[in-house]
């Protein structure tokens, strides 16, 4: 399953910054973090959304829209198989393996993002 989470637009001078140092080296967000003399150099996300919104937050919302969709579409392949006038036929693609995918993006994506 993909699920979009909301984006934070990063300042593309500290996406500058980060590309030429090679981002192995450093993020933009670390490189907002450094300009901008964050004492949490991890979490950037708060001072870019004005205090409105950290990386946990932006991080916690996404995975519990995954979640959610994992777990309609596991309700629906259950409908699907039960016997008789319960039974719903929809036209989903295959859910087998998708929790696992899901969990596999998920941290990847941790790893990914400062």
């Amino acid at each position: 399953a993909a699920v979009p989470s909301c984006g934070v637009e990063l300042p593309a001078v500290d996406v500058a910054t980060a590309r030429e140092q090679g981002f192995a080296k450093q993020t933009a967000g670390a490189a907002v973090s450094e300009r901008v003399g964050l004492l949490e150099g991890r979490d950037p996300h708060s001072w870019l959304t004005a205090g409105r919104r950290g990386r946990d937050a932006l991080l916690a919302e996404a995975v519990a829209v995954a979640l959610g969709q994992v777990e309609r579409a596991g309700r629906i392949r259950q409908l699907q198989q039960a016997p008789g006038p319960a039974a719903v036929k929809t036209n989903l693609p295959e859910t087998k393996g998708m929790r696992a995918r899901l969990f596999g993006s998920v941290a990847s994506g941790l790893g990914a993002h400062t």
